[in-house]
């Protein structure tokens, strides 16, 4: 009752602002989208594979127990590994506030896009989850402007099924088990 159910988007006066580039207007806001998101994908790259944190959160994310009697905090790296991904979720709640509306129940559009893009480019895969962000962000514009803006996840979905059927484990996931 408070904050109703119609669409809503955070206020900004560059949220529109754009460029023209042949017969397209890209938004401002949409090019900050693409380059926060590159840059905190390979922070996390090399927050992963170049830091004692991120070798800790391997360990324990590998076999807990194991990590724990080699001295890792394993409840702390959990802690710190969700504010982290709070911090993450944060962000993207801004950038997509800005650019687009939102409503109580748009999360699951967003949610489901997201699993299809952690399992696209494998499980564990952070080049892997940039690259299929990119393939499933293709899919949903060529869907939208071939069959409409309707089939935009149908799109994405069936990108999903064809790519899971030719590779099991992802585009950047190691042999199936």
């Amino acid at each position: 009752l408070i904050f109703t159910s119609g669409p809503v988007s955070l206020p900004a006066r560059y949220a529109n602002v754009g460029i023209d580039l042949a017969a397209t207007r890209v938004r401002l806001i949409d090019l900050v989208a693409l380059a926060l998101g590159v840059v905190l994908v390979l922070g996390i790259s090399m927050l992963m594979r170049r830091s004692r944190f991120g070798i800790a959160l391997r360990a324990a994310a590998a076999d807990p127990s194991t990590a724990s009697t080699m001295g890792i905090d394993v409840r702390n790296v959990y802690a710190v590994t969700f504010g982290l991904a709070a911090a993450l979720a944060a962000i993207a709640g801004v950038i997509v506030g800005i650019g687009l509306s939102f409503t109580p129940t748009s999360g699951l559009a967003y949610l489901t896009i997201g699993f299809t893009v952690v399992v696209l480019g494998g499980l564990g895969s952070v080049s892997g989850t940039l690259v299929a962000a990119m393939l499933v962000g293709l899919a949903q514009a060529i869907g939208g402007a071939l069959f409409g803006p309707v089939y935009q996840l149908l799109t994405v979905y069936l990108l999903f099924i064809a790519l899971l059927a030719l590779r099991p484990q992802g585009l950047f996931g190691g042999p199936a088990s």
